[in-house]
């Protein structure tokens, strides 16, 4: 299990990271660790042009969000959001009430 400030400093290179690779590769980082702390940021970056331009890098950062379990992969880079009143509150709020502007409608049935 990773130490507070390593997620924290994976959170910090994610919402950094400027060309897809290095998006792409801070998603999986994120997505392996599985921590709820990391959410927000995945969240926060799913709606950038870069993630939505590129279907690697929008297949990491969704398949990061599948890892913490608010997201389905119904398919081959096809991702929706767990039914609100199948997530936690915490989850719930963040997927369905904070970012509900910032992430593609195509995630949300």
């Amino acid at each position: 299990m990773l130490a507070i400030d390593d997620i924290n400093d994976r959170i910090d290179a994610f919402l950094r990271a400027n060309s897809c690779e290095a998006i792409e590769a801070a998603a999986d980082r994120l997505g392996d660790i599985a921590n709820p702390s990391v959410l927000d940021a995945l969240l926060y970056r799913l709606g950038d042009a870069p993630v939505q331009e590129d279907p690697d890098v929008e297949d990491a950062v969704c398949s990061a969000l599948v890892s913490l379990g608010v997201m389905h992969r119904l398919g081959n880079r096809n991702f929706r959001f767990v039914f609100r009143d199948e997530l936690d509150p915490a989850p719930a709020e963040l997927v369905y009430e904070k970012y509900r502007q910032l992430c593609p409608s195509c995630y949300y049935r």
